[in-house]
């Protein structure tokens, strides 16, 4: 989670833009790894509250985690298994 700083302002364009990149990034990769891997929803649940606890951790505001993280367990849930 270097990719963005823990900061209470909003920040300048280019921060912005680099939160914006890493949200896109995380979101397409969890809901590529949804589509490649069966997920129950407790294999959901799991990835959303380890995602959760990791980003309280490093000191991210609780508004800020919670919204990834739902942002996150949308893009899972959505995500359609490939089929055979």
């Amino acid at each position: 989670m270097g990719r963005i700083p823990p900061s209470k302002d909003g920040g300048n364009k280019a921060t912005v833009e680099r939160v914006r990149n890493t949200h896109q990034a995380i979101v397409s990769r969890a809901s590529a790894f949804a589509r490649g891997h069966r997920l129950n929803w407790y294999k959901k649940a799991y990835i959303g509250n380890t995602f959760k606890w990791v980003l309280a951790e490093k000191g991210y505001d609780k508004e800020f985690v919670d919204n990834w993280t739902r942002d996150l367990l949308v893009a899972v849930s959505l995500s359609k298994e490939k089929s055979p």
